[in-house]
């Protein structure tokens, strides 16, 4: 791999050295990612309300030495503290002795803001992140292949559960090696049951920050089409910001900004609770997400 030109010699780089120059230049850019962020708060979240992100546990078993060792680095940048959901001893009998753990219970896991103030009453600025942005940080620390762990789930694959991965893979890839039928794959969500947002390039590759995938089947689906409000007001009850959710939508549908913004368009916090519980299957949390894009364009 060398050879000579004007007296200078030359070294080549090898497909295996460029690889390691990429590893390298990766681990820096994440580092630095956190080293930018001039945030004086840090809330790290070790639970979702999401059922099927639903691996931390598994995740806090198998790297506990990399997010140790994340939460420590962050230590050294900001103030930190962990939040996990109440009783949840294991999470508190390890990550206890590093930082101070806040348990939070009932809508505060939903509602961020609600735990964010417990945790730092006093303080606005607070940046949250969770154990698996802990452990991918851990690794670039620990010099390690930087590893992804993801949630699998969907009847669409064999294999499912928490997954580890360790170099970029489009959504097809994964999906081979997960053993996917694609006479039974009909819809591919990235992120939760409720927030989850649809892919629709299956050849794109999957992102960095994801925590989740969903390989479904139209049975996993339950496809019911959608029909109108019967004012159940089930979406109002369950809305951790006590919003109304379907009167949002039907305002924004008769172009009545001034209404939707005081119902508070921009207080939801996207939890998808309100679709998951319609009867009708009213997608409202796609609904609302796009009045959001359009009356906030530009503001």
């Amino acid at each position: 791999n060398i050879f000579q030109t004007n007296n200078q010699e030359i070294k080549l780089i090898t497909e295996k050295d460029v690889e390691k120059e990429n590893d390298e230049k990766e681990r820096q850019k994440l580092i630095s990612s956190y080293e930018n962020n001039e945030i004086k708060n840090v809330l790290v979240k070790s639970f979702n309300f999401e059922p099927n992100i639903n691996g931390y546990e598994g995740l806090l078993k198998e790297r506990t030495k990399e997010i140790k060792k994340g939460i420590e680095y962050l230590k050294t940048l900001s103030e930190v503290k962990v939040v996990s959901r109440k009783g949840d001893k294991f999470t508190k009998e390890i990550l206890n002795e590093i930082c101070e753990v806040i348990e939070v219970s009932g809508n505060d896991i939903v509602n961020k803001d609600k735990f964010i103030k417990k945790a730092f009453p006093d303080n606005n600025n607070v940046k949250v992140y969770d154990l698996f942005d802990m452990q991918l940080l851990g690794q670039a620390l620990l010099e390690n292949e930087l590893n992804r762990v993801i949630t699998v789930y969907g009847n669409a694959v064999e294999v499912t559960g928490l997954i580890s991965y360790s170099k970029d893979l489009t959504y097809k890839e994964m999906f081979d090696l997960l053993k996917g039928n694609k006479d039974k794959l009909v819809k591919v969500v990235n992120g939760g049951v409720f927030t989850g947002k649809i892919i629709y390039d299956f050849n794109s590759t999957i992102d960095i920050n994801t925590k989740s995938l969903l390989f479904l089947t139209e049975e996993d689906c339950n496809y019911k089409k959608e029909e109108s409000c019967i004012s159940c007001a089930k979406c109002l009850r369950i809305c951790p910001e006590n919003l109304n959710p379907i009167k949002i939508v039907n305002s924004f549908r008769l172009k009545e900004e001034k209404e939707v913004y005081e119902l508070g368009l921009n207080n939801c916090i996207e939890c998808g609770l309100c679709s998951y519980i319609c009867p009708s299957k009213i997608e409202i949390l796609q609904k609302i997400r796009v009045a959001k894009s359009t009356l906030n364009r530009g503001k």
